[in-house]
């Protein structure tokens, strides 16, 4: 029985020295795959900081301050030091857009691209509900709150005036307390069908006027059928008002 726990004792002393082995082993080729020294790696900021000023350059800011937040990359990243400025390019935004996908690269020294996620978001004074609105009903000043506010995506995407409810009806049923965007809203109709209108064109510099019947409902600068009631030919054109449909002549 001794010489049997020796044997076993014996083996079990050989397997743990094989199994270090084989560690030391692993640490010594990833150390060497790896990029040597604190200057020899590419830092993650410089990388995000990159994707920041390449979204930042392509949207445009009219109303508000436009903020890119690049999103946190793996801390165990290592990509390989460049040696010349990291290229990084964007594409351009849409308006509903919130987040973009930047591609920073290196092209000396080291070869590598990354796709670096870029959230899009804008401060700027927004109009907030405070009353809620059906589908099709229009919007009045006193049913929302001027706020200035972070939200996200591009400063075109929102209302900042009351200006801008003119002429303007909900798309969907909104709730209280919701950001009022673009998207959310469409032209109201101004012109309805069956509804009696004037026919305005211009013939050698002088207004000429008759009477007419919408075909069609349409909005503002919308393009519509009309019939002219003197005549009863049907012809297109553009609404001016919620009474006047401009013609050619």
């Amino acid at each position: 029985m001794r010489r049997l726990s020796d044997r076993i004792s014996v083996f079990a002393t050989w397997e743990t020295l094989l199994l270090i082995c084989c560690l030391a082993g692993a640490r010594i080729a990833f150390a060497a795959s790896a990029p040597t020294g604190a200057t020899a790696i590419t830092p993650i900021d410089s990388i995000r900081e990159a994707a920041r000023t390449a979204a930042t350059r392509l949207i445009p800011s009219t109303d508000g301050k436009v903020i890119a937040e690049p999103a946190a990359l793996d801390p165990r990243l290592r990509l390989a030091r460049c040696e010349q400025t990291l290229q990084a390019v964007a594409p351009a935004p849409r308006q509903a857009q919130t987040r973009i996908y930047v591609s920073v690269s290196c092209a000396a020294g080291a070869t590598w691209r990354i796709n670096v996620p870029v959230d899009l978001s804008v401060e700027r004074a927004v109009l907030v509900l405070l009353t809620p609105i059906s589908r099709g009903q229009p919007i009045a000043a006193v049913a929302v709150r001027a706020e200035h506010r972070r939200v996200p995506g591009l400063t075109q995407r929102y209302i900042g005036g009351v200006a801008g409810l003119k002429d303007v009806v909900a798309r969907r049923t909104l709730s209280v307390g919701e950001v009022l965007t673009a998207d959310a809203l469409i032209a109201a109709k101004v012109v309805t069908r069956g509804q009696q209108i004037t026919l305005l064109t211009e013939v050698g510099g002088i207004a000429v006027r008759a009477p007419g019947i919408a075909l069609a409902d349409a909005s503002l600068n919308q393009r519509v059928r009309v019939k002219n009631a003197a005549s009863q030919r049907t012809v297109e054109g553009r609404v001016e008002s919620a009474d006047i449909v401009r013609v050619a002549p």
